[in-house]
């Protein structure tokens, strides 16, 4: 055990974000998996046309047991297609180099008005650099038929939500950028 961690000269900044690359990247050739990325057949993951991650393989459920309120064959049925695909529900993007980036959870993905894709963690990893912030939780929130951006903050006594909207909003991509916030005061997030 004590020759693989070795001391080094990270922060702890620094190592985090090292941690979340390596959490959020997956190599295609995934070798001890035996993944082929060049023949479909034989593929242990690919891209849905919407961005969803399926896998397959020998390391892969082939179904679920019963949840309340629906049989295991519903369960198995709504995750797993007839090509034995099991949609994760995770969205995903390859790179140059063909390996797989995890952007978010497709359920928690907010759809905006001009159609583009905004994930949480991206928006929540901005906020949260944010002097003042203490924890942050992004949703989408549908107001006149369109999902935008809203941002809940838990921050420290006297910051004004409007400066951390105005920081983070400076630092985010348009499309991205926080329409709403509110104060959450019960503690920390749930």
């Amino acid at each position: 055990h004590g020759a693989f961690f070795q001391p080094t000269n990270l922060s702890a900044a620094d190592a985090e974000k090292a941690t979340e690359w390596v959490k959020k990247q997956v190599d295609r050739r995934a070798p001890d998996l035996g993944a082929r990325m060049d023949d479909a057949r034989d593929a242990m993951w690919q891209l849905e046309k919407d961005g969803e991650i399926l896998v397959r393989g020998e390391n892969v459920t082939s179904g679920y047991f019963a949840q309340p309120g629906a049989s295991a064959p519903q369960a198995t049925q709504s995750a797993v297609d007839a090509e034995g695909w099991l949609h994760t529900g995770d969205i995903g993007e390859r790179d140059a180099q063909g390996r797989l980036f995890i952007k978010g959870r497709k359920k928690e993905m907010i759809v905006t008005p001009d159609g583009l894709n905004v994930f949480p963690e991206d928006v929540e990893r901005v906020i949260d650099t944010v002097a003042g912030v203490r924890e942050s939780a992004v949703v989408g929130i549908t107001e006149g038929g369109q999902e935008h951006v809203h941002a809940v903050l838990v921050t420290d006594p006297g910051v004004a939500v409007e400066d951390v909207i105005g920081a983070a909003n400076a630092r985010l991509q348009d499309h991205q950028r926080i329409r709403a916030a509110s104060t959450w005061t019960g503690g920390a997030l749930p």
